[in-house]
């Protein structure tokens, strides 16, 4: 009877922590800023505010998974501006938008 319990103990303490490591659709998660998808996107970003616009840095970048990946990061570019800017990916229909951007100077 102990070793059931001790079985059952066991299972539940496991399912927990499998349960805690599983991403919620719809929520924000934090992303590596070197991560080379980060990368692609901050450049697109980038590139759709100005084409002349090159980037220096992504200081912050979360994703969210939704009917595709949405993301959101904090960039530098062209070593002037700070900007927040909100990107919608959806590979298998090789659709990217720029959803939203605010940008300040950092000058």
């Amino acid at each position: 009877m102990a070793s059931q319990k001790t079985l059952l103990l066991l299972v539940v303490l496991v399912s927990a922590a499998f349960a805690a490591r599983q991403r919620q659709l719809g929520a924000w998660y934090p992303v590596p800023n070197n991560d080379k998808t980060v990368l692609r996107i901050a450049k697109f970003a980038a590139g759709q505010i100005c084409s002349s616009y090159v980037v220096d840095a992504v200081v912050q970048a979360e994703e969210q998974v939704v009917a595709g990946t949405n993301y959101r990061m904090d960039i530098l570019v062209s070593k002037t501006w700070k900007c927040e800017v909100e990107v919608f990916e959806q590979i298998w229909t090789k659709t990217q938008r720029l959803t939203s951007f605010a940008c300040k100077s950092v000058l």
